[in-house]
């Protein structure tokens, strides 16, 4: 519960030149799910699917003042991509910092993560939720 009341506390009191976001990443994928279907006259219908199920993933973050979002679909949710919004982010707000509320998976941190957040010069601040380890 702690970090919960620091980081609405950060949302809530950002400073002049700053942005506010909450991010996380979700599974895309073309295969649809199947269920039972019947005609109107009582028969089973057929529902054509792919053959090979295509998983995508969305990463995405949400600007918490204005509900802008910022999105990209990757054929991987690994740090290299993580990475990748981090930058779609900076490069939205120039001259703004940004203030980044997410879980604590361990693809947000280290790595190429690690290498934007040194690049960003204190432009760029990763807030981590607490897991529900954590709230017990």
């Amino acid at each position: 519960m702690k970090k919960k009341k620091e980081i609405a506390y950060k949302r809530e009191n950002l400073e002049m030149a700053a942005v506010f976001y909450y991010a996380d990443e979700f599974n895309v994928t073309w295969h649809p799910t199947l269920k039972a279907m019947w005609s109107p006259v009582g028969q089973q219908v057929m529902i054509p699917t792919p053959g090979q199920p295509k998983k995508h993933y969305g990463l995405g973050a949400v600007n918490y003042h204005s509900g802008q979002t910022v999105l990209r679909v990757e054929k991987r949710k690994k740090r290299e991509q993580i990475a990748k919004l981090l930058e779609d982010l900076l490069e939205k707000h120039p001259r703004q910092r940004v203030y980044i509320a997410w879980d604590n998976t361990d693809t947000h941190s280290g790595g190429k993560v690690e290498e934007v957040l040194r690049a960003a010069a204190g432009r760029l601040v990763l807030l981590y939720l607490q897991s529900l380890a954590e709230s017990d």
